[in-house]
């Protein structure tokens, strides 16, 4: 890792936290596969507890504050499944995923693919969620557009990266098909972040949608002026309500 822009450049306290990071990422990750593989034990999220704890700790050291927030939550989440207050599910692996993915961005020595302000919010609210042992679904008040302050919460939020390449978009693949097979009651796409749409994510949206048949109900929000010519020409935006 090089120095990390804007942050604390002191030698010896980038290696600390270099080597924090190379020691306890795998841990998250390997650790909630294990979790979503359903091959887990009390000490393998008492270990995840123990690496989302260092994490912090080293990130508050070098100024890195968008990680100490996501390590934190995330901490916090394992800390609660260690006291028996939660049960984690396959969709709450789903978002503490994407938790750790986050902390790999924001740390990685480009720091170009950095998640914005509000993707991180988001994140940081459906980790929180989880914590509560609540489903993660959108805030309080973003609601469909026209829909009444008593309309049912969305079921599950999808905040898309920067570039949907073809990596995301089998990321995305997997997440569309494993909402239609929990059954969730609906899904909004944000596209706040989005600054480019690849051809196979236009693809497993346009697919999605029609095998898909308005179950779940699809909503979006964040679609730019660009993206919105672009979901119009495809179709796309028949299929969807916008959210606020």
């Amino acid at each position: 890792m090089n120095d990390l822009p804007g942050h604390a450049a002191d030698p010896a306290l980038l290696e600390l936290f270099r080597a924090e990071l190379d020691a306890h990422l795998p841990v998250l990750s390997d650790g909630l596969l294990a979790l979503e593989k359903e091959r887990s034990n009390d000490e393998t999220i008492a270990g995840m507890m123990r690496a989302a704890h260092s994490i912090k700790g080293a990130a508050r050291i070098v100024g890195v504050e968008e990680a100490v927030r996501v390590a934190h939550v995330l901490e916090d989440c394992f800390t609660a499944a260690n006291q028996r207050r939660i049960s984690l599910q396959s969709s709450d692996v789903d978002v503490l995923l994407q938790g750790v993915d986050a902390l790999q961005r924001i740390c990685s020595p480009q720091r170009d693919d950095l998640p914005g302000a509000t993707t991180l919010d988001n994140l940081i609210e459906r980790i929180v969620f989880v914590r509560d042992g609540r489903t993660p679904i959108l805030a309080a008040g973003e609601l469909v557009s026209g829909a009444s302050s008593a309309a049912e919460p969305l079921d599950l939020l999808i905040t898309l990266p920067a570039d949907l390449d073809d990596e995301a978009a089998e990321h995305l693949r997997a997440q569309l098909c494993k909402a239609i097979r929990d059954q969730t009651g609906s899904i909004c796409l944000d596209f706040t972040e989005v600054h480019r749409v690849g051809t196979r994510a236009l693809s497993v949206l346009i697919s999605f949608v029609r095998e898909a048949a308005g179950l779940p109900v699809l909503t979006v929000r964040g679609i730019g002026d660009g993206l919105a010519r672009l979901m119009r020409v495809s179709g796309l935006d028949r299929a969807w309500s916008v959210a606020r």
